[in-house]
């Protein structure tokens, strides 16, 4: 195989382990959210009921505002990486970029 074919072979072959870690990565992050949501509803409870102190409340709340952030991330790179593989396989168009 010339230098040009395993070259362009390695990046799509890159780009698609790239892709799959990305979606694992968006996958683990909407977990997160998930459990970071249920722990600041559950501490927002605690302090209705006068169990818990504010502060539980607003560091549940921040830990769900850094998990968002992430999944946030996540996305615009599992985007991205489709994106980059698209152009490698040289399927990339319009219709990728939505």
């Amino acid at each position: 195989m010339p230098d040009a074919e395993l070259q362009v072979a390695q990046n799509v072959w890159i780009n698609y382990q790239g892709l799959k870690v990305s979606a694992e990565n968006l996958r683990i992050s909407l977990e997160i959210v998930e459990s970071a949501q249920e722990a600041f509803d559950a501490s927002e409870s605690r302090y209705q009921k006068g169990v818990a102190a504010i502060l539980e409340v607003i560091t549940t709340q921040t830990a769900l505002a850094n998990a968002q952030q992430q999944r946030i991330q996540a996305l615009a790179g599992w985007q991205n990486a489709r994106i980059q593989l698209a152009a490698s396989v040289g399927s990339l168009d319009l219709s990728t970029l939505h």
